[in-house]
């Protein structure tokens, strides 16, 4: 979330210490032992100062937020490294994390045959088993492991002797210049290795797995997905995202109304906001990666559902807890983000977003309160708000609204969707259809349609919008005209529907 936050700050102030604070703290985080550098994967947490040693646990959470920072990265600086970080981290998830039905399971364990990181951890024999002994030297050089081992454990939560946790020390280009070889076919190389080892380490005792589906985790991971089938032009992804929400939808809902858990053919537990917050956004980007207007009006029930239950008519933002669920002596709104955002956090950008989808104004005001309630705090603990500063930052922009007009499986809508999520343009929603809108629910779209029969993009504020385009590049040109910082007016909430 803090990445996200100085993400944004750099695209609006120009400051290259934020860039550069996140692109070292990502390339550092994808070299480091906290990735699982054969299978791909987040590790919880570290446990040193030089991201060595992880707690081994992954959590779903994590892998969500995870990927979708290194999208946004990808698309702030073009760094290959990051996309391919971004679709590792996806890769590992459905391999792994998903369940037969196309849920994603809540965590793997840190431990297996009764030790921490045994399932991971490696010595120079037995890389040399896998690889043979040329293979395995240049293997062990790049990855630091040595005979000695780099990890010291000595509580005996770890197997006793040397061992060594995969990490690279040296960025890829120097590693390949130092041993005179080019960079690319380093990268080949590692390719050719990791799949080896991979096969190998699969038939170790694995990690458990914590198969709850909690609503709001899959609701993450839905979300990063989706973003990721339009950035990395990978249909697979949103494919994936598509099939957990429909489990959620049909597994985890009941009378219109969301369950928090779901294990072993039962679902139970009242959801609390955050369930709502978080599978609502996955909804949203879902939509905006399909243009399959079916996510879009669940995303709007399930916001008025939790509207109806969650939210604060007196005082403004949402409660924890809905109204009719357990009897609390207070009902908390747990405003502060941590290692998940809040769900009054990510609610603020749904309602901004959907604002702008369906012209509610009402919605709009809603994420107001939020700012109302939680601005005294938020200033005086920047901190512990990042993800709601985000929203902040989303309703004080100048949105792109961005409609696209033409057959999804045709190459030149594909070639306009591809120049939308080639740049990094955080403040944006997309909507699209096929052909001529006439519905007044859709403001975004009503009225638009193909120019001279080919794919036709607009680009519109408040509703108001240039002149069309069909060519990728005029598109390019739009997208990238500069738009003034601090305008109030940010988003369409408070506009006429049509545009007038």
């Amino acid at each position: 979330m803090t990445l996200d936050l100085l993400l944004r700050v750099h695209r609006r102030t120009g400051d290259k210490s934020m860039l550069d604070a996140v692109t070292l703290t990502l390339d550092e985080m994808a070299r480091g032992g906290i990735y699982d550098q054969i299978g791909g994967g987040i590790h919880r947490y570290s446990t040193d100062r030089e991201w060595l040693v992880p707690h081994f646990e992954k959590m779903l959470y994590d892998q969500a937020m995870v990927s979708a920072v290194y999208l946004d990265a990808y698309q702030a600086t073009g760094n290959e490294d990051d996309a391919r970080t971004a679709a590792d981290i996806f890769e590992y998830v459905l391999r792994d994390m998903r369940s037969p039905e196309g849920a994603f399971y809540s965590s793997q364990d840190a431990d297996s045959d009764g030790y921490e990181g045994k399932y991971y951890i490696w010595t120079v024999e037995q890389v040399e088993d896998v690889l043979g002994k040329e293979e395995a030297k240049l293997f062990c050089a790049y990855y630091d492991v040595t005979e000695r081992g780099n990890w010291f454990e000595n509580r005996g939560h770890a197997p006793a002797g040397p061992k060594n946790i995969l990490h690279v020390p040296k960025p890829p280009a120097e590693f390949a210049r130092l041993h005179g070889m080019d960079e690319q076919s380093l990268r080949k190389k590692v390719r050719s290795w990791r799949a080896k080892m991979l096969a190998a380490r699969a038939k170790r005792v694995p990690p458990g797995k914590d198969d709850k589906v909690l609503t709001a985790w899959n609701g993450l991971m839905i979300a990063s997905l989706a973003k990721g089938g339009r950035v990395l032009d990978e249909p697979r992804y949103t494919q994936a995202a598509a099939r957990a929400a429909e489990f959620v939808l049909k597994h985890l809902r009941k009378d219109g109304r969301l369950l928090r858990t779901y294990r072993a053919g039962k679902s139970r537990l009242t959801a609390y906001l955050n369930d709502y917050a978080f599978f609502v956004e996955g909804l949203i980007n879902l939509y905006e990666a399909t243009f399959d207007r079916r996510w879009l009006e669940e995303a709007r029930a399930l916001t008025d559902t939790c509207i109806r239950y969650y939210y604060d008519e007196e005082n403004g933002g949402f409660f924890f807890t809905a109204s009719d669920g357990e009897q609390l002596a207070a009902r908390s709104k747990n405003p502060r983000d941590g290692a998940i955002p809040s769900g009054n956090s990510v609610q603020a950008m749904n309602l901004l977003r959907l604002a702008v989808h369906l012209g509610r104004k009402d919605y709009r005001e809603k994420a107001e309160s939020i700012f109302g309630l939680l601005a005294g705090q938020a200033r005086q603990s920047p901190a512990t708000f990042e993800r709601l500063l985000c929203a902040v930052d989303f309703y004080y922009d100048r949105v792109r609204e961005i409609a696209i007009i033409g057959d999804p499986e045709a190459a030149d809508t594909k070639a306009l969707i591809r120049t939308v999520y080639a740049r990094y343009l955080p403040n944006k929603v997309v909507a699209g259809a096929p052909d001529r809108v006439e519905d007044p629910d859709l403001p975004l779209l009503v009225g638009k349609r193909k120019m001279g029969g080919k794919a036709t993009a607009y680009v519109c504020e408040q509703y108001r919008c240039k002149l069309p385009v069909t060519d990728p590049k005029a598109l390019a040109r739009l997208l990238d005209e500069p738009t003034p910082s601090g305008d109030k007016k940010g988003g369409s909430a408070g506009a006429d529907k049509t545009g007038r």
